[in-house]
């Protein structure tokens, strides 16, 4: 379900600090207005966002008050009563959060319109030296109309947890233009997912043990725009404005208040915290030497790194009230995919091998000759035994060499990016002797190079182009290069779940023409193939491909070629298996 994510942050009129006190009004919403869909994670957003104002946040329990799917009277007198209590305050933190719909008019808790002007009215307007709003909901970024970055003047970071400053601060999560996204691989919203997150210590950028509120946006900001573009295909690009009089950024999280911590030591990274009890990532530091405290809740844990090499990981067991101290160094090679989280990336549809890891792909059936389309004319045809058969190994994280068409293939990029290229140097060869021809054979070296675009993990676009020229020789005599032969192919893949991927598409490039054995010319005109005819250096990618086990696989494969000069039609029909060890 589409969803937007906002964080406005409206600061005003303050005084002199002392006597600090934060209270908190956090409301989910699943309910939706007339004609759209229910939300599923709005209460859960809001759940684990109270959490952490309560651990890191210097936060009472009795001062955070979770309502769900509420009347919109109800969170407009929750307001109201809140400001009320603060009144007496000198110095005090007034935070509203929302996950749910909206638009540029209104929140929708369940599903029920409540004013964005009435909501502003009451953070603009009453007690509370800094008023800070956050709203995870469609369209949401209309509300600060801004994106980007926008400050007084470059200000000093204080460490103290205190407030003593005024002005106004804009945070969203959108740009106004733009959805935000719920997603099951993280349980939630991505930009509600990733501030927390950010507050529990991944965003420390300092060091200083407190995470303001630029370095949780930041953070935020960065994983946000990567996650939104691998799981939903379209970017969510956060926005930001900031306007402190007093020169502070404002530290909204304590580290060390947290109920217990992991001191991470990281030397490369990117180090990735999962719980185990869940399978989400709930921590990702930034790549590069660092040394950061996140603040989580007791539990059996993963740190992972994700390397060329592999999988390196370690489990811990996080104890209540306790600090784990974990250096990079500590993690071992498990293997790439040992640690298959929820809604990682599926085995099946790679790009290229893992390292380590051979594959089989052998099919047997027929090619027809000069048919008519689906056999209209099935007399006609003249049938021969059809073979594609391939072995190739992962010899790194992006190599893979080939030992049935000997050559080696470069993946660039990478799947989690939603990019990915390989360009591939190759070569066939046959070669015999006889009492007519003597000594003959060819070579036909290839060079090729693909492009592939993903939309999600199971999903993607494949289109590429290859050069292919001849050395042959026979009695005749020898030719070398003198033909040169050009392909274009482009192509569909999706993967249904863990039962079957489909690979549909079409190629189109010259044949060789022959004397013998002997190349040195290309055929007039292109042929056109349509089916099965997309191939990955040397593999050529099954029309269906049954997954039975995760090792091994059963494929058939259905293709048309026209030879557009000649209008011959020729079709293949070939069945047989996938099978990696």
């Amino acid at each position: 379900m589409i969803r937007a994510a906002l964080l406005l942050l409206v600061l005003l009129a303050a005084a002199d600090a002392h006597a600090l006190r934060r209270i908190a009004v956090v409301v989910g919403a699943n309910g939706a207005p007339a004609g759209r869909a229910a939300l599923r994670y709005a209460h859960a957003d809001a759940r684990a966002f109270a959490q952490m104002l309560v651990d890191v946040g210097d936060f009472r329990i009795a001062d955070v008050h979770v309502l769900l799917d509420p009347q919109p009277d109800t969170v407009l007198r929750r307001l109201d009563e809140v400001a009320y209590a603060l009144r007496g305050s000198e110095e005090s933190l007034l935070l509203f959060y929302y996950s749910g719909h909206a638009d540029n008019e209104a929140l929708y808790p369940a599903g029920k319109a409540l004013s964005l002007a009435a909501l502003k009215e009451r953070l603009d307007e009453r007690a509370g030296s800094v008023r800070l709003g956050i709203l995870d909901a469609c369209r949401g970024g209309a509300w600060t109309g801004t994106k980007g970055l926008h400050a007084d003047a470059p200000f000093e970071v204080h460490a103290p947890m205190t407030l003593g400053s005024e002005g106004s601060v804009l945070v969203a999560s959108t740009s106004g233009l733009e959805d935000a996204h719920e997603a099951q691989v993280i349980g939630g919203s991505f930009f509600t997912h990733h501030l927390i997150a950010g507050l529990r210590g991944a965003a420390d950028r300092s060091g200083d043990g407190e995470v303001t509120v630029s370095e949780a946006f930041e953070y935020a900001h960065r994983l946000t725009i990567r996650d939104s573009a691998i799981h939903a295909g379209a970017p969510q690009t956060p926005s930001f404005e900031m306007n402190l009089r007093g020169r502070r950024d404002l530290a909204l999280a304590r580290i060390e208040a947290g109920p217990s911590r992991f001191a991470l030591r990281q030397k490369e990274g990117p180090l990735q915290v999962v719980r185990l009890d869940t399978g989400l990532v709930v921590a990702e530091l930034p790549p590069g030497e660092r040394e950061t405290v996140v603040a989580l809740p007791p539990g059996d844990y993963l740190v992972r790194r994700r390397a060329d090499a592999g999988v390196l990981a370690i489990e811990v067991a996080l104890p209540a009230g306790g600090q784990v101290e974990l250096r990079e160094e500590d993690l071992q090679l498990v293997g790439a995919s040992a640690l298959a989280a929820k809604g990682s990336t599926p085995a099946h549809g790679a790009t290229s091998l893992s390292p380590g890891d051979w594959e089989l792909r052998l099919a047997v059936g027929r090619v027809y000759e000069d048919t008519s389309l689906l056999f209209a004319e099935p007399s006609a045809a003249s049938g021969d035994t059809g073979l594609a058969l391939s072995l190739g190994v992962g010899l790194s994280e992006r190599i893979t060499l080939s030992i049935t068409r000997p050559g080696l293939s470069l993946r660039l990029g990478d799947r989690t990016t939603g990019w990915e290229g390989l360009a591939a140097l190759g070569t066939s060869f046959s070669f015999g002797s006889s009492s007519a021809e003597g000594g003959f054979g060819k070579l036909l070296p290839i060079a090729s190079f693909d492009g592939r675009r993903w939309f999600g993990h199971r999903q993607s676009m494949i289109a590429g182009a290859a050069i292919q020229s001849a050395v042959s020789w026979s009695r005749g005599g020898t030719s070398a290069f003198a033909a040169w032969r050009p392909q274009l192919q482009a192509g569909y893949t999706l993967t249904l779940g863990e039962v079957a991927t489909i690979a549909i598409g079409a190629n189109a490039g010259q044949r060789f023409a022959s004397d013998g054995w002997r190349i040195d010319a290309t055929r007039p005109g292109v042929t056109l193939l349509v089916g099965s005819a997309l191939t990955l250096a040397d593999r050529s990618l099954p029309l269906v491909q049954l997954h039975l086990l995760e090792s091994l696989s059963i494929d058939g494969y259905a293709a048309v070629g026209w030879d557009l000069a000649t209008g011959a039609l020729q079709e293949q029909y070939l069945g047989g298996f996938t099978w990696s060890f």
